[in-house]
């Protein structure tokens, strides 16, 4: 067995770093999707980057962490050839779930840190993905997953073909999958429901809000009026939002990939080879309603946000308002819906190289990889907290100090189209939710400005023209290899 570098080829028995072997028939026993969710069940992988179980806007991307140290100090290669990093989301890694799991001869996993060998990319360690070659045959695979309470539904359906020709001395193969993997809500697993750590009033669905005694739904409806003269009460989990009730616990994902493969043995000195993957990737996932309790860093508007004492309705104010220290307000903004996030994601790679032997057991290994990264995203339910706090009638008392203390301004309105003033303890009118826009897409793309010579040498060529958001800063990538 044989552990193959960017630059060495060396035999398993000459390293004492610890080098695990997955072969495809371990994969495939597993009924995994995907490459990056077989991974993420090696004790040695840590949690990557985001995945489908992450809730925050997760993308589905398959970014690999060794012991925890980090995606981007993992290498990952391809037949013991780099690729490029694929730029979604603010990653910086390769994604995992672009690569056919029928493709897949076996993985190798260098534990400990790979940078001497490397370079500085492989502090963690390496990952390098042996692919199936020579492919004579063809096959398809079918397979259907669900979970005993009728959700996440997973389905696969892959298919290979390959042949030789000229007296076995070239070979072409093709191979296609779709996956699909159905999301879970947490409100639907009992360990998931409730994120407070007591029960409330109505642990399971929701919360109450009070004001002059008046109780409102999660969706800010008037219940009952249960004490007309007004007042306030001890804070107690009871009354915080549920926000586990709206949120995804797993990503639903789709993912369409195609891979050729070919190459062709001139003679033993000279074997020229290509491989083309190609991967278009959705997915979706949803959260609650986007909580109303400030502005972060680096925006100048108020960091907080509270009602101070004179605002129309807080009777609570008077009582326990502190300039120097006041209570703050929580509030869900249901008028803006659940906040959905939907990303789209089409990479592209492509090699070619040529290999052989130079004289008297030398060989060489020289190729050119190109990758290209388009991602679209798109996020809903988030509003406008500049018009938010206008219609508010709250201000701060220092503009653009985002610790200021607020104050009320009854005319904050006056001068501003569409702006109606409403009361923060009460629900918005479709008018006013029009004034305050959800955000628009966000589109990604990759472009190619990096040039690799070697694999570890970053070397700007030109300029990256800022068409939308660069993320990918390597699609671009020479490997050079001579060794005996």
């Amino acid at each position: 067995m044989e552990v193959t570098g960017s630059y060495l080829r060396q035999g398993r028995n000459t390293s004492p770093n610890p080098v695990q072997i997955i072969t495809s028939r371990e994969i495939q026993q597993t009924g995994i999707t995907n490459v990056g969710d077989f991974l993420q069940r090696m004790p040695s992988i840590g949690s990557g980057g985001l995945g489908s179980a992450d809730t925050n806007g997760g993308d589905g991307v398959g970014c690999v962490d060794l012991r925890n140290l980090g995606s981007s100090r993992v290498l990952v290669l391809v037949d013991g050839k780099r690729l490029t990093q694929t730029g979604m989301s603010g990653s910086s890694c390769v994604d995992m779930n672009t690569i056919p799991v029928m493709a897949i001869q076996s993985i190798e996993i260098l534990k400990d840190g790979g940078s001497e060998l490397y370079g500085a990319d492989a502090v963690s360690g390496v990952i390098n993905i042996k692919m199936r070659h020579n492919i004579n045959t063809g096959g398809i695979n079918v397979r259907g997953d669900i979970t005993q309470r009728g959700d996440n539904r997973t389905g696969l359906i892959s298919g290979y073909k390959g042949f030789n020709f000229d007296h076995d001395r070239g070979n072409i193969t093709v191979m296609g999958q779709y996956d699909t993997v159905g999301g879970v809500m947490m409100k639907d697993r009992a360990w998931s429901r409730n994120p407070q750590t007591s029960n409330g009033m109505n642990p399971a669905f929701g919360s109450i809000i009070s004001t002059s005694g008046t109780v409102f739904s999660p969706d800010g409806v008037p219940l009952y009026n249960g004490n007309s003269a007004g007042g306030s009460s001890p804070y107690s989990k009871s009354s915080r939002y549920n926000y586990n009730k709206d949120s995804s616990l797993l990503t639903n994902t789709q993912n369409a990939s195609l891979m050729g493969d070919a190459h062709y043995d001139f003679s033993k000195h000279f074997t020229l080879y290509s491989n083309v993957m190609y991967s278009h990737k959705t997915s979706w996932t949803q959260m609650a309603p986007i909580p109303a309790m400030g502005s972060v860093a680096p925006s100048d508007l108020p960091s907080t946000i509270y009602l101070p004492t004179g605002y129309p309705g807080n009777t609570a104010g008077d009582i326990y308002n502190d300039p120097n220290n006041p209570p703050y307000m929580y509030r869900r903004m249901s008028e803006f819906g659940n906040r959905k996030s939907e990303s789209a994601v089409d990479s592209l790679t492509a090699k070619v190289g040529a290999s052989g032997e130079i004289i008297a057991g030398w060989m060489y290994d020289a190729s050119f990889t190109f990758g290209s990264t388009m991602s679209t995203f798109q996020t809903s339910g988030v509003g406008d907290y500049n018009k938010l706090m206008r219609e508010w009638g709250l201000e701060a008392v220092t503009p653009g100090d985002s610790n200021s203390l607020l104050t009320y301004n009854p005319n904050s309105c006056v001068g501003y189209a569409g702006c109606v003033q409403s009361s923060a303890l009460g629900p918005l009118s479709p008018q006013k939710q029009q004034n305050t826009p959800t955000i628009p897409s966000m589109i990604t793309r990759s472009t190619p400005c990096v040039i690799s010579t070697p694999a570890s040498t970053m070397i700007t060529l030109c300029t990256c023209p800022t068409k939308a958001v660069v993320i990918s800063v390597s699609p671009w990538v020479w490997n050079i290899v001579v060794s005996r």
